[in-house]
């Protein structure tokens, strides 16, 4: 069996406790859902904890999800237990960085980033709160669609696992299918388009796969992800487009880091890139938006 060890990590209040429970509900580790408000959150076993609705102490649950075997870290967002979170980095997997749709990117957010980035460990950003008031995510969805107005596009191509958000985000804004590529071929899929893609992030490079019956010559693609960076995962991605005799039409992406050179390597190819945010850089532990 396959082991992982996840962690979620967030600004206080924003949501973490709460996707905690709802993934052990969900996997059966649990039968009862909980709720902070309600003091019954499974994670949630020190009465100071239940009475404030934070989390103080780091704790572990198991859980299993069809093959693997997955650790789940639970650990405090409020920034003053701060060494008591960080101390869990080094033996991550993966982590998941929660932000709350109705108050944005908060200070401890990026705090949380930064540390994420300098231990190397891969991120899944899960945007929370999305049903309540403040959030937008249909105007965040309509600004990618006008920016590739006229272009009659006919499907979203991603990549998984973090691109699937946004591709079928992506499809549902523009009222059309949804292809992502794997990172590996499965033993179910026949004939297919594959591509080689170097991960920035992992250091591993992976032979990315489509199969063939996904894609055609008739195909008029968007290209969507949530990062960009060096632009490997792009080129793979149009590299499979170019096998299939399809036309790409465009990329589109949630943030870019501007401070490197994955969007300059697109546009020098004669690709239509509209990025919805640029990070000029990250010095001196500030973000600056291009």
């Amino acid at each position: 069996m396959k082991k992982l060890v996840i962690r979620i990590l967030a600004h206080v209040d924003s949501g973490k406790t709460t996707l905690s429970e709802s993934m052990l509900y969900l996997s059966g580790k649990i039968r009862k859902l909980g709720r902070v408000d309600n003091k019954d959150a499974y994670l949630d076993t020190y009465e100071l904890e239940r009475a404030r609705g934070i989390t103080i102490f780091s704790k572990q649950a198991m859980l299993t999800v069809e093959d693997t075997q997955i650790t789940l870290l639970d650990t405090p967002g409020h920034v003053d237990f701060s060494a008591e979170m960080e101390r869990t980095l080094q033996v991550l997997d993966y982590a998941i960085l929660v932000i709350s749709g109705a108050d944005g990117v908060q200070g401890h957010t990026q705090t949380l980033w930064r540390l994420l980035a300098l231990y190397q460990i891969p991120v899944f950003l899960f945007v929370n709160k999305m049903d309540q008031p403040g959030t937008d995510k249909e105007k965040l969805l309509e600004e990618l669609k006008k920016r590739f107005e006229g272009k009659n596009i006919n499907k979203i191509l991603t990549i998984e696992a973090s691109g699937i958000a946004i591709g079928i985000a992506a499809a549902y804004a523009f009222k059309v299918p949804m292809v992502f590529a794997k990172k590996k071929k499965p033993s179910t899929m026949g004939d297919a388009y594959n591509a080689n893609v170097h991960s920035f992030t992992k250091k591993t490079d992976y032979n990315i796969t489509v199969s063939k019956e996904f894609l055609s010559s008739e195909d008029r693609i968007l290209v969507v992800d949530d990062f960009l960076a060096m632009g490997n995962a792009i080129i793979g991605l149009k590299n499979i487009i170019d096998q299939a005799g399809a036309s790409l039409e465009g990329v589109g992406i949630v943030i870019e880091k501007g401070f490197q050179p994955g969007g300059t390597i697109l546009k020098e190819q004669g690709i239509h890139l509209e990025s919805l945010a640029i990070i000029e850089s990250l010095e001196d532990n500030t973000i600056t938006l291009r």
